[in-house]
């Protein structure tokens, strides 16, 4: 059983929080790769929560503290025995988490499907930034409609075009690239130019972070590590862009404890969350 259950300072009951967060170990669609055996995708959340308890609550970049907030762990979700049912319940899970701001750490990318259908009739005008090495844009991938590879083709078919923007993308077949350009937003670079912003003022936005974003040099423990990524500052300096913007809620998905080293992606990950808690919300 694992010991750790919570993230860092998160002790607040729901009620009283403002940001609730969630662990959704679904690993459904991603391959084992090389280690069948070790910790996959599924043992993602806690990971991330373990490594936690090595950093301060305190971020010297921003002046702020998680002490500072209300904030609430949930736990996990508890999936069912195949990825329609779910999707289905982290969707109820998230729409049952009423005028809270969300924090979903995955297990693998497929998870922020059921996050937004969760939050799409809350937030109908609801904008999606990727952060995210690939394209994700595939029709379907290995037979499957559901999947790490497809993630975002189905996040596009729930909020309809030109309500997606692709950052960072550096990987993807070509058809998704001309998909991307026609439909998305989409872009190598990882900071939305000065008329983006103020276009997405007051706008819902979602963010999700795939930890392939980042050069396997800083995050070798993802499911498909990608060259010419990001460093841990680029990225860092990307999400606090995005200040003043209206994020209503982000995820971090696709740790893959088996192949990392040292747990140096998990640390990330847990940077990666307190730092955007204190850079979005109050």
């Amino acid at each position: 059983m694992h010991s750790v259950k919570k993230f860092l300072d998160f002790e607040a009951h729901l009620n009283e929080a403002t940001v609730a967060l969630l662990g959704a170990p679904l690993e459904y669609s991603v391959p084992k790769r090389d280690n069948p055996f070790g910790p996959g995708m599924a043992d993602g959340p806690h990971i991330i929560k373990q490594m936690s308890h090595l950093l301060e609550s305190y971020s010297p970049r921003l002046n702020r503290s998680l002490q500072e907030m209300k904030l609430c762990d949930m736990g996990g979700v508890t999936f069912g025995k195949d990825i329609m049912e779910s999707l289905r319940l982290i969707s109820e899970e998230i729409e049952a988490i009423n005028n809270k701001k969300i924090v979903v750490i995955g297990g693998e990318h497929t998870v922020t499907v059921g996050v937004v259908e969760g939050l799409i009739k809350r937030y109908p005008e609801m904008v999606i930034i990727q952060m995210d090495a690939h394209t994700d844009l595939r029709a379907e991938y290995e037979g499957k409609k559901y999947s790490h590879a497809c993630v975002i083709r189905r996040c596009l078919e729930i909020v309809g075009p030109e309500k997606i923007y692709q950052l960072g993308i550096r990987s993807g077949e070509k058809e998704e690239f001309e998909l991307g350009k026609q439909q998305c937003h989409l872009s190598s670079r990882l900071i939305l130019d000065a008329a983006t912003l103020k276009k997405l003022q007051g706008l819902p936005v979602y963010l999700t972070i795939d930890l392939d974003i980042l050069d396997p040099a800083y995050a070798p423990g993802v499911s498909v590590p990608e060259s010419c990524g990001a460093s841990p500052h680029e990225l860092f300096e990307a999400i606090y862009s995005l200040r003043g913007l209206n994020i209503i809620g982000f995820d971090v998905v696709e740790i893959l404890p088996s192949h990392d080293i040292g747990q140096i992606t998990a640390a990330i990950a847990a940077k990666i969350i307190r730092e955007a808690i204190l850079t979005f919300w109050e």
